[in-house]
């Protein structure tokens, strides 16, 4: 285990967190297999003094003189699952530059095809030819129903 260096992604707040809970689990399984690092921990100041106090109450407990603290502790911390929790919402936060940059160029060409469909249908310029006739109130209608425009379609 390295204590140097912590994930270059993951801030000091959080890397101390993460020691913390680590440090806890151990003490909790009464490892002392892992006291030297975790001594190291708490001379790089990596571990929350709020949890254990000093490296001393840490040593009582690893030696199990503090009987309830395996009852009584933090709960118990799965650093796996803590990490993945937090580091896919990172993931997710550093791809969203990449996926608004791609949304926004997707817009541009759909307003762009619109504009292009828009100008597909449009006229040259001068004068404007109806396609049909003016057709007065009292002359035939142009639907053919041979009524009278002011009583079919005017």
């Amino acid at each position: 285990m390295q204590i140097d260096e912590s994930p270059p992604d993951v801030s000091d707040e959080i890397a101390d967190i993460l020691w913390t809970n680590v440090a806890c689990e151990l003490a909790r399984h009464q490892d002392a297999e892992s006291r030297p690092q975790i001594e190291a921990l708490f001379e790089h100041d990596l571990l929350d003094p709020m949890v254990f106090g000093d490296k001393d109450t840490y040593r009582q407990i690893v030696e199990g003189d503090v009987p309830a603290w395996a009852e009584f502790g933090p709960a118990a911390f799965n650093v796996v699952d803590w990490y993945e929790r937090w580091y896919e919402p990172q993931q997710q936060q550093d791809r969203e530059p990449e996926r608004s940059t791609s949304q926004l160029e997707n817009q541009r060409r759909e307003w762009e095809r619109g504009q292009e469909s828009a100008q597909g249908g449009h006229y040259e310029e001068g004068t404007f030819v109806k396609d049909m006739p003016d057709v007065g109130r009292n002359d035939p209608c142009p639907c053919g129903s041979g009524a009278k425009y002011k009583y079919c379609c005017g």
